[in-house]
This record gives structure tokens, sequence and C-alpha cells, in this order.
């Protein structure tokens, strides 16, 4: 993909889906999180509590999942942004356009665009200078593009 556009899309992944919910499955993953984390498993576990949805395929999807967790959408851009200075630094013409999910009213945009922005100069001036970032939304329906 050397000097093309590449789309990468933030990922909004169901929770639900991927963690345990209850019990040796569950003490055991806030147990190992908590050893890599320097931390308790009970910060752990109320933490990964603190993240259940009544419902969660009508929840934290899309860029809301950003908008109330803003740690994942930093943890996403700075993890696609290092990686492209990285392939960059090795020559390849890297042109990252990052893809905000599921956008729904304009707040929705503007707050994950200003995360996108923030994280990918702190990651640039790291990096010396170098910058090259596109961002866009993913129109959840028809009344995004309506907006001014």
């Amino acid at each position: 993909m050397d000097g093309f556009p590449v789309t990468i899309r933030m990922l909004d992944p169901p929770l639900h889906e991927f963690l345990p919910q209850e019990g040796p499955a569950l003490q055991q993953l806030c147990g190992q999180l908590a050893q890599e984390l320097g931390t308790d498993a009970e910060a752990v576990t109320r933490r990964l509590e603190g993240l259940r949805e009544c419902n969660p395929m009508m929840g934290l999807r899309g860029c809301r999942l950003g908008t109330v967790h803003p740690e994942i959408t930093r943890m996403q851009v700075r993890a696609i942004m290092e990686a492209a200075v990285s392939v960059a630094k090795q020559g390849v013409r890297v042109h990252p356009h990052i893809m905000v999910p599921l956008v729904g009213i304009e707040d929705e945009l503007t707050g994950q665009a200003k995360i996108v922005h923030e994280v990918a100069a702190q990651v640039f001036a790291a990096a010396g200078g170098w910058q090259c970032c596109c961002w866009h939304a993913l129109a959840r329906h028809a009344r995004p593009c309506t907006l001014s």
C-alpha cells in the first residue's frame, strides 16, 4: 500500500462478546490484568463491571464507545499513528485515514475528531514533527449528511 491511502476503521467491539461476565474466567482475567497493570484484582473487576450494559448491541457502539471511554479512542489512534510513523521511517509512503464509525450527530464527530487530532499531534511531535493523517466519519444514517 506504499503511497496509497489506507482507511482504518476505529474498532467498536461489543465488549460483552469478548469479556467473561462472571465466575472463574472473570476472576482469572482480572488477576492476570491486575498483575500486568500493577494494581489489585478488585480494581480491575470494578472497571470491568463499569463497562457492562443493559443492551450492549444498542449501547456503546460506534463513536459512542469512544465518547464514553475516550481512552479507547486515544489508544487506537496512538497505535495507528505510531505504526504509520514506524513504517514511514522504513521508507514507505503512508497515508492513514482514520474512520470514526457510526456518527449520528455533529457533537459525536467533533468530540472524536478532537481526540484524533490531539493524539496524532502528540505522536508526530515525539517523532520529530512528521505528519500524515486524515480522518472521516462513517454516518449511521442520512441525518449527519445534512448538518452544516
